[in-house]
């Protein structure tokens, strides 16, 4: 498995760092945090308030209130943490308490939030369920890392 998280961030990497758009998210701000807190707050907070752009281009990648991919979110942690690797990041993300994701079709890919007390989701459509085929953007199986999720569902 790590041979393939290694392939994943090269691949990442290569793809270009991205960083969100709030002035008030610094990267003074972020080192001070805890890099599971930061992670937290990436997938409850930070990507609904921020647009997402490329670092070298300035070009914009996504708009704020979006879900995005491990992919992406990877991309977005680099640019606060250069040193993260994708398995240290991904093994991290999958940890959280209140994990919820959807299928989107858009993209085609497995997208991710985190659930906090200040937002009411009901249903079925913010469960954590594998894609289709049971497998993320990179061939990896979600469904051994879900099962004890509160939300997990397998559509």
């Amino acid at each position: 498995m790590k041979q393939k998280f290694n392939k994943i961030e090269i691949k990442l990497r290569g793809r270009g760092i991205l960083y969100l758009s709030k002035a008030g998210i610094t990267k003074h701000k972020i080192y001070s945090k805890v890099f599971k807190n930061f992670v937290r707050l990436l997938l409850s907070r930070y990507i609904y308030s921020n647009k997402t752009y490329h670092l070298k281009s300035n070009r914009k990648q996504c708009g704020k209130d979006c879900n995005r991919s491990m992919g992406d979110l990877y991309r977005i942690c680099l640019n606060y943490y250069p040193k993260a690797t994708y398995e240290e990041f991904f093994n991290t993300v999958m940890s959280l308490d209140n994990l919820v994701g959807m299928f989107c079709n858009d993209i085609n890919k497995q997208v991710y939030r985190v659930r906090d007390s200040t937002t009411n989701y009901t249903g079925s459509y913010w469960r954590l369920y594998a894609p289709r085929r049971g497998v993320d953007e990179f061939g990896i199986e979600l469904k051994k890392f879900f099962e004890n999720k509160k939300y997990f569902s397998n559509r």
